[in-house]
């Protein structure tokens, strides 16, 4: 790879996607994109210039990177990023399906089930987006995101909105991060609105359905923001989940 070459690191996420068509229009002429879980991401062997990471993440793994000003990805209310399925008839909770590569997602919805429910359902770690495959190991299950059609028809519990109910915060689901020679470069500016961008985006997006969607995120990274996500560093170190509280280097 050329020294003025990138790799970035994005999320397969339909909430991601204004994001992802900003930067390969912006950076397509000296840039590498692969398509990542965050399980993929914090591999040892695995390195990059950009990525789009929750903020749990960047505080457990590369809070030496800088965090890019003006973009993210957040939700308060509607967004359906996370979706909660009960299966019928069920009088108790104590086994919940969940894909074991959305390691925020995990992280996020056992601390809703401690601060709603007081219990710590057993997690079952599931490579499928089949209620009917998770119900068969599970009492409950999460879809993360990527399903628009069928499983939007059934009943389900948005943790987006509980997250709000309970901490009175956006929950903010992903950081543009950047390594010290991407921020020290001129692609850095070339990228300093996308959050404004990423709104134009939307309204011009010929599919009405998906349109509506994703018209339900905020993409702007302001003052908010960055409170939720200290607040979320704070609630993650309560629950164990982060061995300090880390603070946000932008670039």
């Amino acid at each position: 790879m050329q020294s003025n070459s990138f790799r970035i690191g994005f999320p397969n996420l339909v909430c991601a996607k204004p994001i992802l068509f900003l930067l390969q229009t912006k950076l397509k002429d000296n840039s590498f994109f692969n398509f990542n879980f965050e399980s993929e991401l914090i591999a040892p062997n695995y390195s990059f210039d950009l990525a789009l990471v929750s903020p749990f993440i960047y505080a457990k793994y590369f809070s030496n990177y800088k965090v890019v000003p003006n973009i993210c990805i957040s939700t308060f209310q509607n967004s359906k990023l996370i979706r909660l399925y009960f299966k019928e008839g069920l009088g108790f909770i104590e086994k919940l399906s969940i894909n074991p590569n959305y390691i925020s997602e995990t992280i996020i919805t056992s601390i809703i089930f401690s601060e709603q429910y007081g219990i710590t359902p057993k997690i079952i770690p599931t490579i499928s987006n089949s209620l009917e495959t998770m119900f068969e190991k599970s009492d409950c299950a999460i879809i993360i995101d990527e399903n628009l059609d069928e499983n939007f028809q059934k009943k389900f519990i948005d943790l987006s909105e509980f997250w709000m109910d309970i901490f009175e915060y956006p929950l903010i689901n992903k950081v543009l991060i950047c390594s010290e020679k991407f921020a020290e470069s001129d692609e850095i500016k070339i990228i300093s609105n996308l959050g404004d961008e990423a709104k134009s985006f939307i309204k011009n997006l010929g599919d009405e359905k998906e349109a509506n969607y994703l018209s339900n995120f905020n993409y702007n990274l302001g003052e908010s923001e960055v409170e939720a996500i200290q607040e979320f560093f704070r609630i993650c170190f309560y629950y164990k989940f982060l061995n300090d509280i880390p603070d946000l280097h932008f670039c």
